[in-house]
């Protein structure tokens, strides 16, 4: 919860550069207490079967796939370097899912996607990543773009949402637990939807206690998604493949997170050019880039609309089968 508003002080007294510099020492402490805290148990094998072509394969897909995204949000134009870099994403997965298929011991079980409803629910997932992290970056742009806030107040808006996550999350968790079967993901995504496009009317009309309104809805509804939506996808595979589900679900998580600041890079230069728009600073353009803003964060109200409609399917899916063993 702190994380917001400490990066806003850090970058409005030190620069940008610190919210990086700062993830040294904490990420030092945090490896001295899990190396002296945590104990895990081991198992040895005589052998380490690690599939090293199969981890070079997901890893040049990734970047370039990252790449494209990266050079079209650029200037918002199809280079030959982001044709190239599609090109190599595309021909690297397949072959990837091509190894993955054919080896006895993969770097990932890609079978697990033929599980209907772990597919789905990971689906869900990444509608609700990729649209949460678009407001993350619009944000900023919004309110010391159009406002020309300090990044200390922008901070301090920002920890509204993971605010009513922390106190909200344990709720939602203990009435999954009581009554699992309730369409908690679903009403979570319809509740983000919302919660887009009232923030984007505040941003389209300059109203920010519309705005925080709308950081209000989003936390609620991020509530109602995360703690189920996380339950169902690690359920959604046997036991002995938790591990698996659970790596999935992290990838799941920080890939559509880079995508989604990609989208709304892409969106923004395409509707303003590349620019520094928090320059802009309540100037002359100040009302373009608010229009522009609101309208791509219209566009993360679609997608979690979209993310309602699959965890609709899965919630289904995922009642039919339970009922049914």
């Amino acid at each position: 919860m702190l994380g917001p508003v400490m990066g806003g002080f850090l970058v409005g007294t030190l620069g940008w550069e610190s919210i990086f510099l700062i993830n040294v020492p904490i990420g030092a402490v945090a490896a001295v207490a899990a190396v002296r805290v945590l104990r895990i148990d081991e198992v040895l094998v005589d052998k380490l079967h690690m599939d090293y072509l199969g981890a070079f394969l997901w890893v040049l897909s990734m970047s370039s796939l990252m790449l494209m995204l990266g050079w079209l949000g650029q200037d918002g134009t199809v280079t030959i370097g982001a044709v190239i870099a599609l090109a190599v994403f595309a021909a690297s997965i397949v072959l990837f899912i091509r190894r993955e298929r054919s080896i006895p011991h993969p770097l990932m079980d890609v079978s697990v996607f033929g599980v209907r409803r772990f597919t789905l629910v990971g689906l869900s997932m990444v509608m609700f990543f990729l649209s949460m992290s678009m407001i993350t970056i619009l944000g900023p742009f919004y309110y010391e773009g159009v406002l020309d806030y300090d990044p200390a107040i922008v901070g301090i808006i920002f920890m509204v949402l993971p605010a009513i996550t922390m106190f909200g999350s344990p709720l939602v968790g203990k009435m999954y637990d009581a009554k699992r079967f309730r369409p908690y993901a679903e009403a979570g995504h319809i509740v983000r939807a919302g919660a887009f496009f009232v923030m984007a009317m505040g941003f389209l009309i300059i109203n920010v206690p519309l705005t925080i309104m709308g950081f209000v809805l989003m936390g609620i509804g991020s509530t109602l998604f995360q703690t189920p939506n996380n339950s169902e996808m690690m359920l959604a595979l046997p036991r002995k493949q938790s591990a698996l589900a659970s790596s999935i679900q992290a990838t799941t998580r920080n890939l559509s997170m880079a995508m989604g600041i990609s989208v709304a890079t892409i969106l923004m230069t395409l509707m303003m050019g590349s620019m520094d728009y928090g320059a802009i600073a309540g100037g002359p353009l100040a009302g373009e880039l608010a229009r522009s803003i609101a309208i791509a964060t219209s566009f993360g109200g679609v997608l979690s609309l979209i993310g309602a409609s699959i965890s609709r399917a899965g919630g289904k899916l995922i009642r039919r089968e339970e009922m049914g063993s």
